[in-house]
């Protein structure tokens, strides 16, 4: 075994008094290395030391180091990957410093690195884990302390489980509940301190009575109805019987309720939609219908809704040229349309917006990491959650960023195909009519698309081209031999694929991904996209803008290009090229 140094121990007992913190005692201990002379302690002891202590404890259990080191090659970040010496280090100096939370740091750390006696160090772990909760529950920072206690605990009682030390496992049990208890009597109670208490001992299937009695106790205690909620979904799973289970839910349900009462209208009608959510999962079909008549009765004008300020999105002048030039090249009207559908996904490559999403997340961090949602203000209702994928949110307004400027440019292009040709209805049917398109009625509605568009009637151009768009990438699917029919079952009628279900086929049918991801970000998607479909079809919506309508129009034209041939697609999974 290493032999300690004992300048470096005393500077560590040092650090460690008044341990709240792995950085507190770090800074102190560099602040203790510091004040000695240079030559007068190891530098590799003093290194061991600080590496134990800037190694973090994961969610799931592992360590991983961030420590530096004072050498050229920084400390390695798994305690597998340690050198024999190292161990040899932490383990002279686990027998040696006074400090329990050090202590149990070093015995943790060994038995996690696979060390000889591996059995000796959990046990010791455990042990020196339970002495520091005793000394951080009465150190000057309670609040900090508290929650030191109940993380030493906690990991004690993991090590004890996994290590199977059923007499150490009983004694950090009843620790646990003695500080659960202790926090209770608070007079300002720290329920979630509590709930990591009582979660643990939960999840380890321990002292299932004394977790009930604690649950309840603090529900009692918690006017805080997101940890009420937890307490409750604790409790619950703490009963087989289904009739109790039941009757928690309810319980959970109805605290949302009084919660969302008592809420400014904006968090209540966050609070009622998570309430109606869970009490339809628990199948409490008089709440839910309730809370769906409360959510109804909620004002659109008392949310306090503030209308996002549009990013502004234009082209250049030599943008906009070379967009018309290609209708000014075109030989005739069908030239000209098919110029128009073009084989390049109107909302651009996925790929480059997740790497343009990477490169933006350092110098605009705010932009990726501040989650968004959208609420339908006809409902009201939330129509997504708030993603926690900070890059791919960034990622999808780089491609609704990129569609709107594609809109821009059909939007001229159109403009230029009316100056240079003039279409009337007899032209635009010679070149749009196909077998897809189906009878002449269907066929007339799409033209007028058109000319409503050159007319300046955009509601009755939009209105019109969105069903011919789903028409028509229905039949290229049917066509190319992706199933677009469900069979009658039970009660359920038969019927044919929606858009959503065409959209998601379109690789099945030899689109690619790009091009299904501009389908769905223009027509369906109601979490990142212009969704235009469905608000459009379900009226939620004013007239949708100008270059908003001239991308439906491209949608029905690169459609319209495949069926006559213009635009081929790959071989799909499901059937044969056209």
């Amino acid at each position: 075994m290493a032999v300690v140094d004992s300048e470096v121990a005393d500077a560590a007992d040092r650090a460690a008094d008044g341990y709240l913190s792995d950085s507190q005692a770090c800074e102190q201990l560099l602040h203790q290395l510091g004040a000695l002379g240079a030559g007068s302690y190891d530098r590799a002891h003093a290194d061991a030391i600080l590496a134990a202590l800037c190694f973090r404890l994961l969610p799931d259990g592992t360590f991983h180091g961030d420590f530096a080191g004072s050498g050229p090659d920084p400390w390695p970040r798994a305690v597998a990957e340690l050198p024999s010496e190292v161990l040899d280090l932490w383990e002279a100096y686990a027998g040696r410093v006074r400090g329990p939370a050090l202590r149990a740091r070093l015995h943790d750390l060994l038995a996690a690195a696979g060390a000889s006696v591996r059995h000796a160090h959990s046990r010791a772990a455990v042990s020196a884990y339970r002495e520091a909760a005793t000394g951080f529950l009465v150190s000057a920072g309670e609040l900090r302390g508290q929650l030191r206690a109940v993380e030493s605990l906690t990991r004690a009682v993991d090590i004890a489980v996994r290590m199977n030390q059923r007499d150490l496992r009983e004694l950090v049990t009843q620790d646990m509940i003695r500080v659960a208890d202790s926090l209770l009597g608070e007079q300002v109670v720290p329920a979630g301190l509590i709930y990591q208490l009582l979660e643990r001992l939960q999840s380890h299937r321990l002292e299932a009575d004394a977790v009930r009695g604690r649950a309840e106790a603090a529900c009692a205690a918690c006017p805080d109805i997101h940890l009420l909620a937890a307490f409750l979904r604790l409790l619950r799973s703490s009963y087989a019987d289904p009739v109790t289970q039941k009757d928690i839910d309810r319980r959970i349900v109805t605290a949302m309720i009084a919660s969302a009462e008592a809420s400014p209208p904006m968090l209540r009608l966050l609070t009622l939609n998570d309430a109606a959510v869970q009490a339809r999962n628990a199948g409490l079909n008089d709440l839910f219908a309730d809370l769906t008549r409360k959510i109804q009765g909620i004002q659109r004008a008392d949310l306090g809704l503030v209308p996002a300020a549009p990013i502004p999105v234009q082209l250049t002048p030599a943008e906009l040229d070379a967009a018309v030039a290609e209708v000014d090249q075109a030989a005739d009207l069908a030239d000209a349309l098919w110029r128009i559908a073009g084989p390049s996904p109107p909302a651009g490559s996925t790929a480059v917006a997740e790497q343009a999403a990477r490169a933006l997340s350092p110098s605009a961090p705010l932009a990726s990491s501040i989650h968004r949602g959208r609420i339908n203000p006809a409902g009201p209702v939330p129509v997504s959650l708030a993603g926690t994928d900070g890059p791919a949110s960034v990622a999808a307004l780089f491609q609704v960023l990129y569609l709107e400027r594609t809109g821009l440019a059909v939007e001229a292009q159109l403009d230029r195909v009316r100056e240079r040709f003039a279409p009337g209805e007899a032209a635009l049917t010679a070149v749009l009519a196909c077998k897809a398109l189906g009878s002449e009625s269907r066929t007339r509605m799409l033209v007028h698309a058109f000319t409503h568009f050159w007319a300046g009637e955009e509601d009755a151009a939009i209105h019109l081209a969105l069903p011919r768009v789903e028409a028509l990438l229905r039949q290229i699917e049917r066509d190319r031999g992706v199933p677009v029919v469900s069979v009658p079952q039970g009660k359920t009628p038969g019927g044919v694929t929606q858009l959503g279900g065409l959209i998601s086929a379109m690789p099945a049918a030899g689109f690619d991904e790009d091009w299904k991801r501009s389908f769905e970000l223009l027509l369906t998607d109601g979490e990142s996209g212009l969704n235009l479909r469905n608000n459009v079809g379900h009226g939620l919506c004013d007239c949708p803008p100008r270059h908003h309508v001239a991308l439906a129009l491209h949608a029905a034209l690169h459609l319209l290009a495949i069926t006559h041939g213009v635009i081929h697609l790959r071989e799909g999974e499901a059937g044969e090229q056209l």
